[in-house]
């Protein structure tokens, strides 16, 4: 297994090599031959990132005139000309740009917080950091997909183009492919699949049986038979995959029934991940009021967060608002978390939260504002799961 060997099996080239080496047939991108230039794409490639550090490093587009653009309260999509510079700036050094400069401390501030919430030294990590260059590949959608942590038949894949945004759930069943949307609002207004297909979807349904045929072929790999579900980046129109990271521990459908699922009052969802015991957990629930500015860098910094996180020691939940990501990062006691649709947490760069917080809960914004009155107090909640659905009510 790649994590079996340590830290030497390297980040995002090595897997992708380990990948074209058992099946030429994948489509990568090209890795860059000759001198850089315009086109090119200079991506972030460390060990860590393999399951760890999402999103942490940037990948930077080389182009004809340099364009940096917040697209997230950590984020950053930088085009630049020089490709001295933008690999400076993967590295978070300074480029003599005082604009790409100003991003750089910020991304670095990020990093240092990242790092020493996981008690890894920051310059050594960076010494292990190396740029992967590869070739621009013109994609027309691109998203990321993984398999149900608990229903192996299940793929969930995310797409996305310059005008939408969806996230599907695709069961493999007898040698067909049923395809929905896996958030509710389509589901809720009556929209059919050949609607959603037609009007609002950044893939088609040859790209869904394209991206499963594919993702299925890497999956069945040696390397990847270690118990965890993987998430594969991609590009459609022409296919290509980009990366592939180990995601979430796999976690058997268990096939409990909640004995108290038919009260009153009580939250129910089929989009979960993770599994309880039968009897369910008992967590207490908050609301917790992030600063929404940008500079804010790390949730979880305020003395108030910290003591939430400190004195549940055996766990506690809260509902995620639009810039929560690395909650579990720097919060570890979290153990439940409620979000909104998975694409619009996908689209916030949440991934690390889905990946590794235990239980999480999609489509849960609406159903839960009947108990933010007294969330601040940390009320106690009832959460049961059995890998494909949960149930939360309050004590």
């Amino acid at each position: 297994m790649f994590t079996d060997k340590g830290l030497e099996i390297g980040g995002k080239r090595a897997v992708l090599e380990y990948i074209v080496s058992r099946d030429p047939s994948i489509p990568i991108a090209p890795l860059c031959s000759g001198k850089l230039g315009i086109g090119d794409v200079l991506r972030s490639d460390h060990p860590r990132e393999f399951d760890d550090f999402f999103g942490v490093f940037d990948t930077i587009f080389l182009e004809k005139e340099k364009h940096i653009k917040r697209i997230s309260p950590r984020a950053f999509s930088i085009e630049l000309p020089d490709p001295s510079r933008a690999e400076a700036a993967i590295r978070l050094q300074k480029t003599g740009d005082q604009e790409l400069d100003a991003c750089v401390a910020e991304r670095r501030e990020f990093f240092e917080r990242y790092c020493n919430a996981k008690g890894l030294d920051c310059e050594e990590v960076l010494s292990g950091l190396l740029i992967y260059p590869v070739e621009k590949v013109q994609v027309r959608s691109k998203g990321i997909m993984f398999q149900h942590p608990s229903t192996e038949s299940q793929y969930i894949i995310y797409g996305q183009n310059e005008n939408q945004t969806m996230a599907f759930a695709v069961d493999r069943a007898e040698g067909t492919l049923n395809i929905a949307t896996f958030d509710q609002y389509h589901r809720e207004r009556g929209d059919t699949m050949n609607r959603v297909f037609k009007r609002y979807s950044p893939l088609s349904r040859t790209n869904i049986h394209e991206l499963v045929e594919v993702y299925q072929r890497i999956m069945d790999m040696p390397q990847f038979q270690d118990g965890f579900t993987y998430a594969v980046e991609y590009g459609v129109d022409p296919l290509c995959v980009f990366q592939v990271r180990r995601f979430r521990k796999m976690e058997p459908y268990t096939g409990d029934v909640c004995e108290w699922k038919d009260q009153p009052g009580i939250i129910h969802t089929s989009r979960v991940f993770g599994v309880t015991p039968s009897e369910g957990i008992v967590v207490p629930y908050f609301v917790i009021p992030f600063d929404l500015d940008y500079n804010y860098l790390t949730p979880g910094l305020g003395m108030g967060v910290q003591s939430i996180n400190h004195e549940n020691p055996q766990g506690f939940s809260c509902r995620f608002i639009d810039i929560d990501d690395y909650m579990k990062v720097f919060l570890p006691n979290l153990s439940v978390g409620f979000a909104g649709p998975l694409f619009h947490q996908i689209n916030h760069g949440t991934q690390e939260d889905i990946a590794k917080i235990p239980i999480y809960l999609f489509g849960m914004k609406d159903p839960m504002n009947h108990v933010e009155q007294e969330a601040l107090k940390g009320i106690p909640l009832q959460v049961f799961s059995n890998g494909r659905e949960a149930y939360v009510k309050k004590l």
